[in-house]
């Protein structure tokens, strides 16, 4: 089920280990005012989408507050064992028996 949090409240998100970022939830108001970016109006006409949206993230980040906490964490970085790549030879055959 989905569930919808509207809350105004700033929140903090854990980008990489030790990399955090405090954000407030994005208005129609600072959409707004970002397409109306001296930068983001000066993108060419014949600029790719991926200028267009390099553009419009850096404008919108400008404009919005927030922090960034790059201090580093207490927990290790866990990774999850590999899964073997070798063939079992316990258990049943996978072959049809004659």
């Amino acid at each position: 089920m989905l569930t919808l949090d509207l809350t105004n409240a700033p929140r903090w998100h854990d980008l990489a280990p030790g990399v955090r970022v405090q954000m407030r939830p994005l208005t129609t108001a600072l959409m707004v005012a970002t397409r109306g970016d001296p930068a983001v109006e000066a993108v060419p006409e014949d600029a790719s989408d991926e200028e267009r949206a390099v553009a419009f993230a850096k404008a919108l980040a400008r404009r919005s507050p927030g922090r960034v906490s790059a201090t580093p964490t207490a927990t290790p970085l866990i990774r999850a064992p590999r899964p073997s790549t070798r063939c079992s030879t316990s258990g049943p055959s996978s072959r049809p028996s004659s």
